[in-house]
């Protein structure tokens, strides 16, 4: 019996909160500890509060804050934007120039994001946005071509199986050998005809 490969599982914001370059951020979640499952779709950079425009939803944020972190307003503004977008979360870089954390702004995304379900995470060091950028989307890629082949596979089996007229009990059969659990075929009256 040949074996089959499930599709990859979707990336979500937690996995993404272990890649090095991200730990080397020193990372604080802020809220939506009970969100980090959300599903990413893609990795976007955006230091606009106007964000939205840019986001089409699924998407994990990166930023410094530059243009928002230095007002309370301005900063749950930006949050606002996110949810609105229904971004996967966001990832905010608070350093000075000089690399120090930039305490302050640290305290007004702390109190921004209070009470919210968007994920966000606090970084107090630099880190290369462009590394976290790249390894996501070879991930998503990656995750993407699985699916794409697995779909290939399923083709494959059903043309098979339709060019050797097999029968019920063998699509049964091969089904749950693709889904990998149980599968039960039930007439249009309702009864059990075949099983795996």
């Amino acid at each position: 019996m040949e074996a089959w490969s499930q599709p990859a599982p979707d990336l979500i914001f937690a996995s993404l909160l272990d890649v090095e370059e991200i730990r080397l951020g020193e990372p604080e979640l802020v809220s939506g500890g009970d969100q980090v499952g959300r599903v990413v779709r893609w990795v976007h950079i955006a230091d606009s509060e106007n964000v939205a425009q840019f986001l089409e939803g699924g998407e994990l944020v990166l930023s410094t804050g530059m243009s928002y972190r230095s007002s309370l307003e301005s900063t749950a503004t930006f949050f606002d934007q996110l949810e609105s977008a229904s971004a996967a979360g966001a990832v905010i870089e608070l350093i000075h120039d000089d690399g120090r954390p930039d305490e302050a702004a640290i305290e007004n995304v702390r109190r921004a994001a209070q009470g919210r379900e968007l994920p966000i995470v606090v970084l107090r060091r630099r880190i290369k946005f462009v590394r976290v950028t790249e390894l996501a989307h070879q991930e998503l890629l990656k995750r993407q071509l699985a699916r794409v082949e697995h779909a290939r596979t399923v083709h494959e089996v059903f043309t098979q199986l339709s060019l050797e007229s097999a029968g019920a009990q063998d699509i049964v059969n091969r089904t749950a050998e693709l889904l990998g659990t149980p599968v039960l075929l039930v007439s249009c009256a309702g009864s059990s005809l075949h099983w795996s």
